[in-house]
């Protein structure tokens, strides 16, 4: 790192800071860890092992330590180091405006400035209606600092800003006598806590911020603009079961609360803040009518309280319109903002995916046809067994049988039907966005997707409709090919594709769920829609960087094709892995 860089030179000198604090022994590790540093680079470059490094160091500079003492002084090197990066990233986001150029290529405003022409404003606004970007957080708890620490690089970032030495130092204090370890491994449920301090305190102002100014730059009414969800956000803790047992319907129903009950505070705070400013007659009253009605909708839910973002939107679009009509709009833009934020999170702020492995769907059904096999008359596990994928499809999406969790008495099979209906229960309190992806890891066949729409009927379905009218691909009548009506699932079924193998065959796999009576159906209520996930690690283990990335290209463009020509939407789901940001859509 250079010392004379924007970065570095304010935290060299803030670092300087740790040396005099009032902490027993951190000016021998300070001093003790640069000679440590020093010592561990020439070992490298001498090719020494870890192990011969750090005993040279003891001979050299601790050789009166007791074992005892050197394993202290090691954790104190950690301790100490832990703390020089979270001033470093206090430093980072402090002097982000002066290290980046925000209003450089990429950023809204010089995408702004580069429509030159009014035609040039009509194509973009025609994307903006379609175009969607979803920021995904994923379940990597190590990847981040706990919530208190969260709180304290927020912290030093405003005081370094600032350059206030006193307020600087007092918080390196407090940041030296704080622990950053956890004295129980974290939860499903502590990680979602964990990621929801970036929902409230980075992406609650940030992504309707976003959008608010590119709306009003563009000339349009940022109430009524109809692609409110052009910047959304989702969410994996709590819904990630692929290789997490501990996730469960139970801990995804408490993190979709814990989403609502952090959405609904966040209103509630900001019509406070609003009430300070729409202090006239008639506007004030429905203020503090919605004021009160989120507290009641957080706290005391049988008073009079809200049972959806739509009646809050309708309260403050009254106090909107007196707002215009009898006080010349006066803080229309402090109003306009709190609606659009409405409108982007509604009452759950981010949506959660549920994820599962295919295998486990296929255990998951092997009870439940050998549970049916012996109840029911005229049906045979064995000839489910000896049938075509797409006899067994069908049989799958159209059996008339029913699904209850006590007629099993294995635990699994249980809890995926609970989680099932998990999601019905979010959808009711949260909105159908709280909870509407269901992702099937190691997706091999048509029948993985199959098995989990029928499970999703079996469980969620509302009450069935007639589509006698709706049309095949192939011209022919749907009802007709089923022979049967079709209940609706408000639910996106996600096939995951990752191996090199399994995306070299994602489109074919797609075409036969598109030619399939039932699924088309099902594509239909949900708007002629299919998003398809396409993984990247597994195709790097199989074939390499190139080959995976070369994999995923050709599977995109086989699954647009294909897609077009049944007429279906593809969108997709990139899933990098690894650190924050890294799935996107």
């Amino acid at each position: 790192m250079q010392f004379d860089s924007p970065v570095a030179l304010p935290y060299h000198t803030y670092n300087s800071l740790f040396l005099s604090l009032p902490f027993r022994g951190i000016e021998e590790t300070g001093t003790h860890l640069a000679l440590f540093a020093r010592v561990c680079a020439a070992g490298f470059d001498a090719g020494k092992s870890p192990k011969a490094i750090v005993e040279g160091f003891w001979n050299e500079y601790a050789d009166k330590h007791s074992d005892a003492e050197r394993i202290a002084l090691l954790f104190h090197f950690v301790q100490y180091l832990e703390r020089q990066v979270v001033l470093f990233d206090s430093v980072e986001d402090a002097l982000f405006e002066k290290t980046h150029e925000l209003n450089g290529a990429g950023s809204v405003n010089h995408l702004l400035l580069r429509l030159s022409q009014n035609t040039d404003r009509k194509k973009l606004l025609k994307k903006l209606t379609g175009f969607q970007l979803r920021l995904v957080l994923t379940a990597h708890p190590t990847q981040f600092y706990p919530g208190k620490v969260l709180g304290i690089i927020n912290d030093l970032g405003q005081v370094i800003r600032k350059n206030d030495l006193s307020q600087i130092r007092l918080l390196l204090m407090q940041l030296g006598k704080t622990t950053f370890l956890n004295k129980e491994k974290p939860t499903p449920y502590d990680e979602a806590i964990s990621l929801g301090w970036y929902l409230e305190n980075v992406f609650y102002s940030t992504l309707p911020e976003i959008l608010f100014h590119l709306l009003k730059n563009l000339g349009q009414d940022v109430i009524s603009f109809e692609n409110p969800c052009l910047l959304a956000l989702g969410f994996w803790p709590g819904g990630d079961r692929d290789g997490n047992p501990f996730v469960t319907a139970d801990i995804t129903r408490a993190v979709a609360s814990r989403l609502r009950g952090a959405i609904l505070r966040r209103y509630y705070y900001d019509l406070r803040n609003l009430r300070r400013r729409l202090t006239f007659r008639g506007t004030e009253d429905w203020i503090l009518a919605a004021e009160q009605k989120i507290n009641n909708t957080l706290y005391h839910p049988d008073q009079d309280s809200y049972d959806s973002c739509q009646q809050l939107l309708d309260d403050l679009m009254k106090a909107r319109a007196i707002l215009i009509n009898d006080h010349d709009g006066l803080f229309l833009d402090d109003l306009d903002l709190l609606i659009l934020k409405i409108r982007v999170f509604g009452f759950y702020f981010a949506s959660i995916d549920v994820r599962q492995d295919s295998r486990k769907h296929d255990a998951v059904w092997e009870a439940i046809l050998q549970n049916w096999s012996e109840k029911t008359p005229g049906f045979s596990l064995r000839e489910f067994q000896k049938a075509d994928e797409e006899t067994r499809i069908n049989q799958l999406l159209t059996t008339p049988f029913r699904l209850d969790e006590n007629d099993y008495a294995d635990a699994f099979v249980k809890e995926t039907i609970r989680s099932f209906r998990a999601i019905a229960t979010i959808q009711a309190q949260n909105g159908e966005l709280g909870c509407h992806r269901y992702i099937i890891s190691n997706c091999q066949s048509a029948a993985h997707v199959a098995a989990v729409l029928a499970l999703a009927r079996l469980t969620i379905a509302n009450p069935p409709f007639r589509d006698q009218e709706l049309q095949l691909p192939d011209g022919t009548n749907a009802a007709e090919n089923s022979g049967q009506e079709q209940a609706t699932v408000n639910l996106d079924i996600v096939p995951l594709f990752e191996t090199v193998e399994d995306l070299a065959t994602a489109a074919s796999v797609m075409e036969k769920l598109y030619t399939n009576p039932v699924y088309w159906r099902h594509l239909a209520a949900r708007n002629n829609r299919q998003t398809i996930m396409l993984g990247f690690s597994d195709g790097t283990k199989d074939g390499g960087y190139l080959r995976a990335n070369w994999s995923i290209y050709q599977a995109k463009e086989a699954l647009t094709q294909v897609s077009r020509k049944y007429g279906v939407t593809v969108i997709f789901f990139d899933g990098r892995g690894g650190p924050p940001g890294a799935r996107r859509e």
